[in-house]
């Protein structure tokens, strides 16, 4: 599984690659737009348990220099997926929630002991920061 961050311009990009090589990518900029300009487009935010803040500290890039600068204080974004995470067995459509924003927070709280926080998108606000999608990977 690839996971990545990208920065254009004005826009910043976050990509999550399935291991059958299906990918989602979302415009992160919009997203903060979205929740800035419409809170209810955040339905919970939830506390990253250790083992998901070290799955993101291995799996995910991130730099030393972003570490060393960023507020873990300050929380993250998560889209909803379909699909089954790594190591679930069957392909049994499922949901859960892909870490689009703050990795390098996360990264940052995991070593100094803290909690960090995601808020999660609904289902509409996930879909309208996507910039693509394989088909049946969005709820």
């Amino acid at each position: 599984m690839l996971r990545g961050h990208l920065e254009h311009a004005h826009i910043e990009v976050y990509t999550y690659t399935f291991h059958n090589g299906d990918e989602v990518m979302w415009d992160i900029s919009m997203a903060k737009h979205i929740v800035e300009t419409h809170p209810e487009a955040i339905v919970k935010t939830i506390e990253l348990p250790t083992d998901v803040l070290r799955d993101l500290s291995t799996h995910n890039e991130w730099t030393e220099e972003r570490v060393k600068s960023c507020d873990p204080s300050q929380p993250g974004l998560a889209a909803v997926v379909m699909g089954k995470r790594d190591g679930d067995g069957p392909d049994v459509p499922q949901y859960f929630a892909i870490v689009i924003d703050g990795t390098h927070r996360g990264v940052k709280a995991l070593r100094e002991g803290k909690p960090f926080s995601v808020r999660v998108l609904s289902d509409t606000a996930s879909r309208a920061c996507a910039l693509f999608c394989s088909p049946g990977r969005l709820p």
